[in-house]
């Protein structure tokens, strides 16, 4: 088990073929991104290699694998993609274990020298911590979850991202460009499309960001800046390769694996401009022939020229770069991020400007550090988006959203009614396609478009601060919410029933017209006069009474079914229950709006 439950932890790790960074912060911080520096020997950027103790079999990492005197089972250069079917701890997996154990010791002595005893009780309480460790994008799926299977670690989550997906995430922070902050994802005006190119030491990762949706791309897996090292030291060996001493030195345990190492550290020097030191402290006494005799000549070999040469690390490199761009399809990225060691070779850009003319290219000012603190930050982000999703649902869920909701309700059912009480006194229903022709496209309820509007306003500046508290880019959730179809429907729903319950509600007269004496006396009405019949005096009374009085009778029923159907259509109200329903619509369909934009942002990072 690796202890470090203690302050809450949210770390990101890089291991690199050639170094490895650690870089972490804490849940509970702002998210500043700090570089796990070593007590023992200075590193930020851990040299990736092991050994053995002479004396107690402790696991050297770093530098001190290489000096320490009598260390045996030396290792460099040990980064691969696990067997899926195999059952034995990668190096790799041992070199995370024991740097990670080295951090938590070092955090754990630590927080004991600063707090109080009522903070230490209380800090023991935290969750615990969480670990992103990145991955080569290039990996199967099946490798990824076979590294991830032995990077399972009891006390710490572990997650798993490609490692030029989190130098994204590290570059389009905020103030990225100026290394001043590691807070969020950028708030800026993202481009459309993105392609990070990540150069490491066993492998040139691809990743394409379209719209916050990341895909890698099946390219440069055993494409690495280790080839310039084997291709430097074989130099070695051919120029120098007679001397008996030299040879016992590359033959002895590990030997080889420092003559990489010393030609990794001459290309760096050289790239960079820098002093072109092997170490810091005085090595291993069975590699001091390969510092005394290969180091002086690897300073004085033109590794750039060696690189830059028909056919070289280079013209590789273009084609790698010129096979993405396939990929890709006719349309070119808005941007390139340059990140990795290898993006310090200045010809990268260069390439990379040639490949993809007037698209822009970006390096990070600190390669080595951007995968190990994008995964940091990933994690650190993604913590957040959970607290932001459980604010966010405590919100939607405030009893001040349902009174708002079923207020509107309320007043758009009023509204309808009295669209429908209208077209009954002017006879314009007729069947029941007039009372769905009330909420026409473009003419729904005022009460609607009011609710809309409040949810956009009151709610979304609600949203707003939340996103602030939280860190997350309110501008990339488009805080502009959209009713559910169904808010219509339902309302018009009650309406349909009354209208369907009813023979015709076309007009009083209508009504009339239904009934048997209104068809008898108007069949009478139809003949022409005649003289009445002797004896008959009332018929003849009745039929001039009806042609003079008739219409006046049928006008004084139409006025009384109008008013009639008026009062119950005013006195209608929706189903018990349907409120409710209406509101928990409203508040689903307003949560999948914002939790789908959460998820779509959620895709950059995992």
């Amino acid at each position: 088990m690796v202890n470090g439950r203690r302050d809450g932890l949210v770390i990101g790790l890089d291991l690199g073929d050639g170094e490895t960074t650690l870089a972490w912060t804490t849940r509970s911080g702002e998210g500043d991104i700090r570089v796990f520096q070593r007590r023992s020997t200075g590193e930020r950027s851990v040299l990736t290699a092991m050994a053995r103790a002479a004396t107690d079999r402790r696991r050297l990492l770093g530098e001190e694998a290489v000096y320490a005197a009598g260390a045996a089972e030396f290792s460099l250069n040990f980064k691969q993609g696990p067997d899926p079917a195999g059952f034995e701890t990668p190096e790799a997996v041992l070199f995370v274990q024991s740097l990670l154990a080295e951090f938590l010791a070092e955090q754990s002595d630590r927080s004991e020298q600063t707090e109080e005893p009522e903070q230490a009780e209380e800090s023991e309480q935290t969750a615990e911590p969480t670990m992103v460790v990145g991955h080569p994008a290039g990996w199967s799926a099946q490798v990824v979850d076979t590294y991830a299977r032995h990077l399972q670690l009891r006390g710490i989550t572990t997650r798993l991202l490609p490692e030029s997906q989190a130098a994204l995430v590290h570059v389009r922070r905020p103030g990225s460009a100026a290394a001043a902050s590691d807070r969020s994802l950028a708030e800026q005006t993202r481009p459309g499309r993105v392609l990070v190119v990540d150069i490491g030491s066993s492998t040139t990762d691809f990743t394409l960001i379209t719209d916050m949706e990341p895909r890698s791309l099946p390219l440069g897996a055993d494409f690495g800046c280790r080839r310039i090292d084997f291709q430097v030291a074989e130099l070695v060996a051919e120029r120098l390769g007679d001397n008996e001493i030299l040879k016992a030195a590359l033959a002895a345990d590990g030997g080889r694996e420092f003559l990489l190492l010393a030609c990794r550290r001459a290309k760096e020097a050289q790239f960079t401009g820098t002093q072109a030191d092997i170490l810091r402290q005085p090595v291993n006494p069975r590699f001091l022939p390969i510092v005394e005799l290969a180091w002086g000549w690897l300073r004085s070999l033109e590794i750039p020229a060696l690189v830059a040469a028909p056919g070289g690390w280079a013209d590789e490199f273009r084609e790698l770069l010129t096979q993405a761009r396939r990929l890709m399809g006719d349309e070119d990225p808005d941007q390139v991020v340059l990140t990795g060691g290898g993006s310090r070779m200045p010809f990268t850009r260069r390439i990379c400007s040639e490949i993809f003319p007037g698209t822009a290219v970006e390096n990070d000012p600190e390669p080595a550090f951007s995968v190990a603190r994008g995964l940091a930050l990933a994690g650190y982000t993604e913590l957040r988006l959970l607290r932001f999703r459980a604010a966010l649902a405590a919100l939607l869920d405030e009893p001040e959203l349902d009174e708002v909701c079923r207020e509107h309700i309320e007043k758009a059912f009023t509204e309808l009614k009295r669209r429908l009480t209208w077209s009954v006194r002017n006879g314009h229903v007729r069947k029941k396609g007039d009372v769905e022709d009330l909420v026409a496209d473009g003419d729904e309820p005022r009460a609607v478009s009011e609710l809309r509007e409040t949810l956009n306003q009151d709610l979304g500046e609600r949203v707003s601060a939340l996103c602030r508290a939280h860190g997350v880019p309110h501008d990339a959730l488009d805080l502009e919410f959209q009713l559910p179809l169904s808010v219509a429907e339902t309302l018009t729903e009650r309406l349909l029933k009354y209208v369907q319950s009813k023979n015709t509600l076309r007009s009083g007269r209508a009504s009339w017209a239904l009934s048997n004496p209104r068809r008898m006396i108007e069949q009478q009405n139809r003949r022409p006069l005649q003289p009445a019949q002797p004896g008959n005096p009332y018929v003849e009374m009745a039929r001039v009474a009806w042609q003079w009085g008739g219409p006046a009778l049928l006008e004084a029923a139409d006025w009384l079914t109008v008013r009639n159907l008026v009062k119950e259509i005013e006195g209608l109200s929706l189903d018990e229950g349907k409120a409710d329903e209406l509101v928990e619509k409203i508040r689903a369909h307003v949560r999948d709006q914002l939790l789908g934009r959460l998820t779509e942002i959620e895709k950059l990072i995992f």
